[in-house]
Protein backbone atom coordinates (compact mmCIF):
# COMPACT_ATOMS: atom_id res chain seq x y z
CA UNK A 1 0.00 0.00 0.00
CA UNK A 2 2.83 2.18 0.95
CA UNK A 3 4.00 2.32 -2.80
CA UNK A 4 0.71 3.45 -4.21
CA UNK A 5 -0.34 5.76 -1.87
CA UNK A 6 -0.41 8.48 -3.93
CA UNK A 7 -2.75 6.62 -6.50
CA UNK A 8 -6.64 6.74 -5.81
CA UNK A 9 -8.49 4.20 -4.17
CA UNK A 10 -11.24 4.22 -6.99
CA UNK A 11 -8.52 3.74 -9.66
CA UNK A 12 -6.74 0.98 -7.79
CA UNK A 13 -10.65 -0.50 -7.12
CA UNK A 14 -11.47 -0.33 -10.90
CA UNK A 15 -8.25 -1.66 -12.38
CA UNK A 16 -5.92 -3.78 -9.64
CA UNK A 17 -3.99 -5.75 -11.73
CA UNK A 18 -1.44 -3.14 -12.01
CA UNK A 19 -0.92 -2.68 -8.79
CA UNK A 20 -0.05 -6.24 -7.29
CA UNK A 21 3.39 -7.22 -6.95
CA UNK A 22 4.24 -11.28 -7.11
CA UNK A 23 7.17 -13.56 -6.70
CA UNK A 24 7.16 -17.31 -6.89
CA UNK A 25 9.99 -19.77 -6.38
CA UNK A 26 10.38 -23.08 -6.37
CA UNK A 27 13.46 -24.91 -6.04
CA UNK A 28 13.98 -28.18 -8.16
CA UNK A 29 15.69 -31.86 -7.93
CA UNK A 30 15.91 -31.66 -11.81
CA UNK A 31 18.16 -34.79 -11.43
CA UNK A 32 20.03 -36.90 -8.70
CA UNK A 33 22.83 -39.89 -8.12
CA UNK A 34 24.73 -40.61 -5.57
CA UNK A 35 28.08 -38.81 -7.45
CA UNK A 36 25.86 -35.48 -8.38
CA UNK A 37 22.92 -33.55 -7.78
CA UNK A 38 21.27 -30.68 -10.34
CA UNK A 39 18.93 -28.63 -9.12
CA UNK A 40 16.55 -25.74 -10.80
CA UNK A 41 15.66 -22.91 -9.09
CA UNK A 42 12.22 -21.53 -10.90
CA UNK A 43 11.42 -17.32 -10.05
CA UNK A 44 8.81 -15.67 -11.44
CA UNK A 45 8.77 -12.13 -10.35
CA UNK A 46 6.02 -9.91 -11.26
CA UNK A 47 6.57 -6.07 -9.79
CA UNK A 48 4.53 -3.97 -12.48
CA UNK A 49 4.63 -3.34 -16.19
CA UNK A 50 3.18 -5.32 -19.21
CA UNK A 51 4.02 -8.54 -17.03
CA UNK A 52 5.91 -10.68 -15.05
CA UNK A 53 9.39 -11.71 -15.79
CA UNK A 54 10.68 -15.71 -14.87
CA UNK A 55 13.69 -18.37 -15.51
CA UNK A 56 15.28 -21.23 -14.12
CA UNK A 57 18.46 -21.02 -12.65
CA UNK A 58 20.47 -24.50 -12.63
CA UNK A 59 23.28 -25.78 -10.25
CA UNK A 60 25.36 -28.78 -10.50
CA UNK A 61 26.49 -29.67 -7.37
CA UNK A 62 29.34 -32.72 -7.25
CA UNK A 63 28.37 -34.89 -4.01
CA UNK A 64 31.89 -36.11 -4.48
CA UNK A 65 34.20 -32.99 -4.19
CA UNK A 66 31.63 -30.73 -2.26
CA UNK A 67 31.49 -28.02 -4.99
CA UNK A 68 29.14 -26.97 -7.70
CA UNK A 69 30.16 -27.14 -11.08
CA UNK A 70 31.14 -24.68 -13.27
CA UNK A 71 32.07 -25.25 -17.18
CA UNK A 72 35.33 -24.94 -16.96
CA UNK A 73 34.69 -28.14 -14.87
CA UNK A 74 32.91 -29.66 -17.38
CA UNK A 75 34.75 -28.95 -20.43
CA UNK A 76 37.91 -28.24 -21.64
CA UNK A 77 39.67 -25.09 -22.79
CA UNK A 78 38.98 -26.25 -26.13
CA UNK A 79 35.17 -27.36 -25.67
CA UNK A 80 34.35 -23.88 -24.13
CA UNK A 81 35.75 -22.45 -27.21
CA UNK A 82 33.85 -24.88 -29.57
CA UNK A 83 30.58 -24.64 -27.70
CA UNK A 84 29.26 -21.66 -29.41
CA UNK A 85 29.07 -23.82 -33.14
CA UNK A 86 27.92 -26.45 -31.17
CA UNK A 87 24.99 -24.62 -29.72
CA UNK A 88 24.17 -23.18 -33.02
CA UNK A 89 24.06 -26.39 -34.38
CA UNK A 90 21.78 -28.30 -31.74
CA UNK A 91 19.30 -24.74 -32.01
CA UNK A 92 19.42 -25.06 -35.84
CA UNK A 93 18.52 -28.82 -35.61
CA UNK A 94 15.71 -29.02 -33.01
CA UNK A 95 14.22 -25.74 -34.64
CA UNK A 96 14.37 -27.43 -38.03
CA UNK A 97 16.71 -24.43 -39.06
CA UNK A 98 19.19 -25.19 -42.89
CA UNK A 99 22.40 -23.85 -42.06
CA UNK A 100 21.56 -20.53 -44.12
CA UNK A 101 18.69 -19.58 -42.36
CA UNK A 102 19.53 -17.27 -39.89
CA UNK A 103 19.12 -17.47 -36.17
CA UNK A 104 17.00 -14.25 -36.12
CA UNK A 105 14.48 -16.20 -38.37
CA UNK A 106 13.95 -18.50 -35.65
CA UNK A 107 13.28 -15.65 -32.94
CA UNK A 108 16.57 -15.24 -31.48
CA UNK A 109 17.99 -11.36 -30.90
CA UNK A 110 21.14 -12.46 -32.60
CA UNK A 111 22.42 -14.72 -35.31
CA UNK A 112 24.97 -16.47 -32.32
CA UNK A 113 24.61 -18.53 -29.58
CA UNK A 114 27.11 -17.68 -26.99
CA UNK A 115 26.98 -20.11 -23.92
CA UNK A 116 26.06 -18.49 -20.21
CA UNK A 117 26.51 -20.18 -16.63
CA UNK A 118 22.93 -21.13 -16.54
CA UNK A 119 23.81 -25.03 -17.42
CA UNK A 120 22.25 -28.53 -15.93
CA UNK A 121 24.18 -31.75 -16.62
CA UNK A 122 22.44 -35.22 -16.48
CA UNK A 123 24.40 -38.73 -17.27
CA UNK A 124 23.30 -38.13 -21.42
CA UNK A 125 24.62 -34.61 -21.61
CA UNK A 126 24.66 -30.87 -20.93
CA UNK A 127 21.52 -28.22 -21.16
CA UNK A 128 21.51 -24.63 -21.56
CA UNK A 129 19.39 -22.81 -20.45
CA UNK A 130 17.95 -19.07 -21.77
CA UNK A 131 15.71 -16.38 -19.46
CA UNK A 132 13.29 -14.92 -21.55
CA UNK A 133 14.98 -12.04 -23.11
CA UNK A 134 18.50 -13.21 -22.86
CA UNK A 135 18.72 -14.30 -26.18
CA UNK A 136 15.26 -13.89 -27.58
CA UNK A 137 11.92 -12.17 -26.80
CA UNK A 138 9.51 -12.80 -24.17
CA UNK A 139 7.04 -14.78 -26.54
CA UNK A 140 9.85 -17.50 -27.16
CA UNK A 141 10.01 -18.15 -23.71
CA UNK A 142 12.78 -19.51 -21.91
CA UNK A 143 15.34 -21.08 -24.53
CA UNK A 144 16.40 -24.52 -23.58
CA UNK A 145 19.68 -26.24 -25.75
CA UNK A 146 20.58 -29.87 -24.60
CA UNK A 147 23.80 -31.27 -26.22
CA UNK A 148 24.32 -34.97 -25.87
CA UNK A 149 27.77 -35.78 -24.12
CA UNK A 150 28.58 -38.10 -27.16
CA UNK A 151 29.11 -34.48 -29.41
CA UNK A 152 31.40 -33.56 -26.67
CA UNK A 153 33.27 -36.50 -25.89
CA UNK A 154 36.67 -35.05 -26.95
CA UNK A 155 35.79 -32.00 -24.76
CA UNK A 156 35.26 -33.51 -21.64
CA UNK A 157 37.06 -33.24 -18.49
CA UNK A 158 38.35 -36.44 -16.37
CA UNK A 159 36.08 -35.13 -13.31
CA UNK A 160 33.16 -35.20 -15.53
CA UNK A 161 33.68 -38.53 -17.21
CA UNK A 162 33.44 -39.80 -13.63
CA UNK A 163 30.76 -38.58 -12.83
CA UNK A 164 28.79 -39.44 -15.34
CA UNK A 165 29.57 -43.05 -15.53
CA UNK A 166 27.21 -45.21 -14.58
Amino acid sequence: KEDFKDEADKDIAENPFPYNYETIQDLMIMYQSQKFITLGDYTYTYSGGAHGNYGTGYYVLDLLNLKQLTLQDVLNEAGIKALPKILEAQFRMDNNLMQTDSLKDAGLFENKIEPNDNFFITPNGIGFNYSPYEIGPYAMGEVGIFIPFIDLTEYLQSTIRELIKK
